[in-house]
């Protein structure tokens, strides 16, 4: 399980990475890119956090077979599982919004679309001869 968690943190930190360079292609090209970038900062941050949670889920792991009481520290490893699943779905959200926002500043000008004009339609009958 922890291997996937790894897996998936590696993943999320690569699309950090990708993300952050089409920010600076996109800043240097004059767009405004301050949604995406807080939206990747916090991203980095939960990633952060994660990556500490882990940490202690692997330190965790390791005594509880050791532990006086080794079902009331496997519920506690448990419980912090499920915070780092929580976390890297976070990530994941973060990094979605970022890439959202980088595609909201596209081309740069907004284009106005005019809807297609309808034809009217006559009520009046027509005469043929």
């Amino acid at each position: 399980m922890m291997k996937r968690f790894e897996a998936a943190l590696e993943r999320e930190k690569k699309l950090g990475e990708r993300i952050q360079s089409r920010i600076d292609k996109a800043k240097a090209n004059g767009k405004n890119t301050a949604k995406a970038q807080a939206a990747l900062d916090k991203a980095k941050k939960t990633w952060d956090e994660a990556k500490v949670l882990m940490d202690d889920v692997k330190s965790k792991l390791e005594g509880v077979l050791s532990a006086a009481d080794p079902k009331e520290a496997f519920k506690e490893v448990q419980t912090l599982v499920a915070s780092v699943r929580d976390k890297i779905k976070a990530v994941h959200q973060d990094l979605v919004a970022a890439v959202t926002a980088l595609k909201g500043i596209g081309a740069g000008e907004e284009r106005s679309v005019s809807p297609t004009p309808i034809p009217a339609t006559t009520t009046s009958p027509t005469q043929v001869e």
